[in-house]
């Protein structure tokens, strides 16, 4: 298990493009490395050989790399693609059956052929399972450390107090699949798309070959004629303008109402801009807005596609989605505590959560393994804040300052969020996070590989709840002297019997990471 989430952490953390957080949710979860080597055995024999016969010319190298020579790193990318519990739905399905996404001959007979191989693959899984002696586990028994669960979150998107409702879309350009010469890029005002400018000053017609582009796709909830708000940067008159257009995403090419011209005022700094031109879309459904070069050197950082014709940009500049807010009084038994969390519909498939924090009037509050249960089902994919442990005050309620993205797993219309958590109670003893932190990193791994036969619950520097450790820890180093401190002093004379070889080595670790503790407590 903590193979598995070491190595599903890293697999996240390498995602930046949102097509490779497609959005399905995996039932399963691993028991053992035995386990985890029987699905990559499984792999190679049934959806490896279709990747890498017909995929290997983008997701080789490209995110997602399921068509990777390293077998080890394609498993590790098709694991996050699909949904062992409704496998019609994965991402490697849906991608080739509802978007025709680069499909070796007839798209519902490529997917067909894909979740064939996918259903072989989780059966071959399911016989090593059987032959195991620790076999799949399933989702966690929810512990009554949980929240209630929210509307759907199209209800919450919709419905919260928030100026952005359900006839407009927030995109994000880091969804974008784009082609050269057009790029993503990262700069003080956020993350951006653009051709960058090659000196030639050119304005290109909206069908020139070679032009750069890109691709986002979104859902539209209704019918309509929507408009484009931007927030982009055109610095001078050969830098100002996009081509953009609307088309369903299975005929990305089938524009409502042809390629539109973006000439954008030229500008010092980014502005929000509107494309004040009606894309008078028939129905709900999956679309996709097309960006085209006309001239390089125009930036655009955001993107809302609205029905609404009283929304502007500049009102809404700073929208990233709704705030979720649970009452957690009772589960933890302060008065007024409130859980609250940031979520957005960060694309077709994926959701995106953010800024999860405690609200008390007065009391601070001991919160470790944040889960998030989707359709109340737990996936190690949304692992992100399991590795929180931390104690918050009414000041300092934040639990994290990381994203997680979310894969969708019923879709928006029907997905249901709640959270649970392993502690969450009162806590009163020393608040201070940085400190804790910076004993997780240097004293405590060493009391932990050495000290937990005596000092699991008996002067307790090697509990295995860490701020237990870090608070009882506290009293026995001394920052301003680190060899002084009795931790030290004790293992050097030869605590428990240990040699005075041993005993001074372990004593200079801990001199040494008492030192890299105090560097590391906030003043």
């Amino acid at each position: 298990m903590v193979m598995y989430k070491f190595l599903v952490l890293v697999l996240l953390a390498a995602v930046t493009v949102i097509f490779t957080h497609c959005g399905q949710q995996s039932a399963l979860v691993w028991k053992s490395n035995q386990m985890l080597a029987g699905s990559s055995e499984a792999f190679e024999q049934t959806v490896y050989p279709i990747t890498r016969t017909n995929c290997v010319s983008c997701h080789q190298t490209q995110s997602p790399t399921h068509a990777s020579a390293d077998l080890n790193e394609a498993h590790e990318a098709a694991v996050a693609k699909v949904n062992f519990g409704n496998i019609s739905s994965s991402r490697l399905v849906r991608k080739l059956r509802e978007d025709n996404h680069n499909c070796w001959s007839d798209c519902n007979e490529n997917a067909d052929e894909m979740q064939a191989a996918i259903e072989e693959w989780y059966a071959m899984i399911e016989e090593t399972d059987a032959e195991s002696p620790n076999p799949v586990i399933q989702p966690p028994t929810p512990t009554v450390l949980k929240t209630s669960q929210t509307m759907t979150i199209a209800q919450e998107l919709a419905n919260m107090a928030n100026p952005v409702k359900s006839n407009t879309v927030a995109l994000n350009v880091g969804a974008a699949m784009v082609n050269a010469p057009m790029v993503k890029g990262t700069d003080g005002f956020g993350d951006f798309l653009q051709v960058p400018n090659d000196g030639q000053n050119l304005t290109l017609a909206n069908n020139a070959a070679g032009a750069g582009i890109a691709m986002l796709n979104m859902r539209l909830p209704a019918a309509g004629n929507y408009r484009i708000w931007g927030y982009v940067f055109a610095p001078d008159a050969n830098s100002n303008g996009f081509y953009a257009g609307i088309a369903p995403t299975t005929n990305p090419s089938a524009y409502i109402g042809g390629i539109r011209t973006w000439n954008i005022a030229a500008n010092a700094n980014p502005r929000w801009q509107l494309l004040n031109q009606n894309y008078a879309v028939p129905s709900a459904g999956n679309y996709t807005l097309t960006l085209r070069e006309q001239k390089d050197g125009t930036k655009i950082y955001r993107i809302f596609v609205t029905a609404d014709t009283s929304f502007n940009g500049d009102d809404v500049a700073s929208f990233l989605g709704v705030t979720l807010s649970f009452d957690i009084s009772e589960i933890s038994g302060i008065p007024n505590a409130k859980f609250l969390i940031d979520v957005s519909d960060y694309d077709m498939y994926t959701y995106l959560l953010a800024n999860p924090r405690i609200s008390t009037a007065s009391q601070n509050v001991r919160v470790k393994n944040v889960r998030l249960m989707v359709n109340n089902v737990y996936s190690p994919q949304n692992s992100t804040y399991t590795t929180v442990d931390k104690v918050t005050t009414p000041t300092d309620g934040k639990l994290s300052g990381f994203q997680m993205i979310v894969l969708k797993d019923q879709g928006e219309s029907i997905d249901k969020f709640h959270f649970e958590f392993e502690i969450l109670e009162p806590y009163a003893g020393n608040v201070n996070n940085a400190s804790l932190t910076a004993f997780q990193n240097s004293v405590y791994p060493i009391s932990r590989a050495n000290c937990t036969a005596c000092h699991s619950a008996q002067r307790p520097h090697a509990s295995p709840d860490p701020l237990t450790a870090h608070d009882y820890a506290l009293t026995v180093v001394n920052f301003t002297t680190p060899a002084n401190s009795r931790i030290v002093t004790e293992i050097r004379n030869g605590h428990q019997g240990i040699s005075a070889t041993q005993g001074a080595s372990i004593a200079a670790q801990y001199e040494a990471a008492i030192v890299q503790w105090r560097t590391g407590r906030s003043p």
